[in-house]
């Protein structure tokens, strides 16, 4: 409730609070499985780890013979701070994932509510980070580029996940894609040409 008071969310409160109990119910399902959360989540984001475990016909992980060692390389091994099982943390937005993936009915209020408050940056780091991109995009040699087109730019540097030889190898293929990268309208300001008049 204070959550949605100070957010000033447009809620149905009797809704939420029916979604809550489903959520609970099923949290409380979820801790009964051999297998952590954490681990439960991990299985569920990470498909290398999925391979490695049995999932039984009401979706519970009963496998807890997991080769560790393999998974030290892998890149989502930073969000895991493993002391010791009991002591792995997740993501909050990965926990949330993966709640909502197994409740029984959908809790469409619930998820607005996680949503908007997971979207609340908790720092500015990843403004900055913004904005040190972007003076690499904009610079002096291309300062004429749209803002949309810096903008599209900025948004493929800080989600795309594909390396630059793939990407490259991709956009080959891509005829109608290289001919509107050649064309100028991508620019905001277009060279006017010179006439018989001038």
């Amino acid at each position: 409730m204070k959550c949605i008071n100070a957010l000033k969310i447009k809620v149905d409160l009797d809704i939420l609070f029916d979604e809550l109990i489903i959520l609970q119910s099923t949290y409380k399902d979820l801790k009964q499985y051999r297998q952590t959360i954490a681990e439960q989540v991990r299985a569920f984001i990470n498909p290398k780890f999925r391979e490695q475990i049995t999932v039984d016909e009401s979706g519970g992980i009963i496998d807890d013979d997991i080769n560790d060692a393999d998974d030290d390389n892998d890149d989502d091994q930073r969000f895991f701070h493993k002391e010791n099982k009991e002591n792995m943390h997740i993501r909050t937005d990965w926990f949330w994932s993966y709640m909502f993936s197994k409740t029984t009915r959908k809790c469409e209020h619930f998820q607005r509510l996680v949503s908007y408050v997971l979207s609340i940056p908790c720092s500015n780091a990843y403004v900055e980070g913004i904005f040190s991109q972007m003076k690499h995009c904009w610079t002096a040699s291309r300062n004429l580029m749209s803002t949309e087109l810096v903008s599209a730019e900025l948004k493929i540097r800080m989600n795309s996940r594909i390396s630059c030889t793939d990407f490259f190898e991709h956009i080959l293929g891509q005829t109608d894609f290289l001919r509107r990268v050649r064309s100028t309208q991508k620019y905001s300001f277009v060279k006017r040409r010179a006439t018989t008049d001038d």
